[in-house]
């Protein structure tokens, strides 16, 4: 699952233009003072942890521009965003996530 930050393999975009054709990686468009993501709605949030270091692990389910997400956030930061058919296959993989964060030890469930 590619993340927000630091793909490995950029996405490639082509943009068209009345004469040729611009490549732009994902990267590119993300500084474009253009573009803009538009809100999205938070609809349920699966869990929260803290990190060994203080900081708020969290996973939710969104209504995006895309349709349905899961985005997984750490310290308030974007880490990885998965396009989802239905809520509750966002719930399950959400289940899925928990179940290997707890595993790993150190982090501690808040309360929701």
């Amino acid at each position: 699952m590619p993340t927000v930050s630091g793909c490995i393999e950029p996405l490639i975009v082509w943009a068209a233009t009345k004469r040729e054709a611009t490549l732009m990686t994902i990267r590119d468009l993300s500084h474009s003072d253009k573009q803009t993501e538009p809100r999205a709605e938070l609809l349920e949030t699966c869990w929260q942890m803290r990190s060994p270091s203080g900081k708020v692990f969290e996973c939710a389910v969104y209504r995006a521009g895309i349709g349905l997400e899961l985005r997984i956030s750490y310290d308030n930061e974007a880490w990885s965003r998965a396009a989802l058919a239905r809520i509750e296959e966002g719930r399950a993989r959400a289940a899925k996530l928990k179940g290997i964060v707890l595993q790993k030890g150190g982090f501690q469930e808040l309360a929701g």
